[in-house]
C-alpha cells in the first residue's frame, strides 16, 4: 500500500468503490462532467497522470487544517468505437480517500472550502449536490480535467479526478500510477474537522 499522506488544503475521502455504485449514476463520475475534448487528445498517459496530480495538489492546497488521505490506483479507460472495438483514445482517472474522519456538521465547511479553492483556480462549478447526508460537489479545470468531491455512505469523503481524452499510445495500457488505497474508512481524528 501507497504510504499515506497528510494532504495540505484539500479533503479526500474514502468511499469504496463498492459503495460507489449505489451513491448515484453508474457512469464514471469524469464521464458525467468533464469538458469537451475537441483538441486534448495531443498528450499521453503521462501527461494525463501528471495533470490528474496537479489538480489534487491544487485542491488540497486550500484545505486548512489538512486532512489525512491515501490515493486509489490510477486507472486508464479506453474509448470504444462505433464498432466496438477498443479506440486510440483514453482517459485516466484516480479517487483519493479522505483518513480524516469529518463530521456531519463539518461537511457543508468542507465543500464550501473546497468549492472556493476551486473557483480560485478558475474551475467552473457544474453541480452541487447539496443532500445533508451525502453532498458532492463537482468541477471542471480550465485544461478540461473534471474533479469531484463527495460523501458517501457512511460519511466516506472522497476525490475524483478524470482526465480529458488523449492519445492512447504506446504504454497506456500497462500505465501503473498513484496508489493501492481501495475504500478506506475513515480512521483519523482531527480536532476540527472530526468534532
Amino acid at each position: 500500500m501507497r504510504v499515506v499522506r497528510t494532504a495540505g488544503k484539500c479533503v479526500a475521502a474514502v468511499v469504496g468503490l463498492v459503495l460507489l455504485g449505489g451513491c448515484g449514476s453508474s457512469a464514471p463520475p469524469q464521464a458525467q462532467h468533464s469538458a469537451p475534448t475537441a483538441g486534448k487528445a495531443k498528450m499521453n498517459v503521462q501527461q494525463a497522470y501528471a495533470g490528474v496530480q496537479t489538480v489534487l495538489r491544487e485542491t488540497f492546497s486550500g484545505i486548512r487544517p489538512v486532512l489525512t488521505y491515501a490515493d486509489g490506483a490510477a486507472t486508464v479507460t479506453r474509448g470504444q468505437e462505433d464498432t466496438g472495438q477498443e479506440a486510440d483514445r483514453a482517459t485516466l482517472s484516480q479517487y483519493r480517500y479522505v483518513r480524516t474522519k469529518v463530521s456531519r456538521a463539518k461537511r457543508g465547511a468542507l465543500l464550501g472550502v473546497v468549492e472556493r479553492a476551486w473557483k480560485a483556480e478558475g474551475y467552473r462549478i457544474t453541480q452541487v449536490d447539496p443532500d445533508p447526508d451525502m453532498p458532492a460537489v463537482y468541477a471542471v479545470t480550465p485544461a478540461g480535467y473534471s474533479v469531484n468531491l463527495a460523501v458517501g455512505a457512511p460519511g466516506n469523503v472522497y476525490f475524483v479526478v478524470g482526465s480529458p481524452e488523449f492519445a492512447a499510445g504506446q504504454g497506456t495500457d500497462s500505465f501503473q500510477g498513484g496508489g493501492s488505497a481501495q475504500a478506506v474508512v475513515p480512521d483519523v481524528d482531527d480536532p476540527f474537522w472530526s468534532h
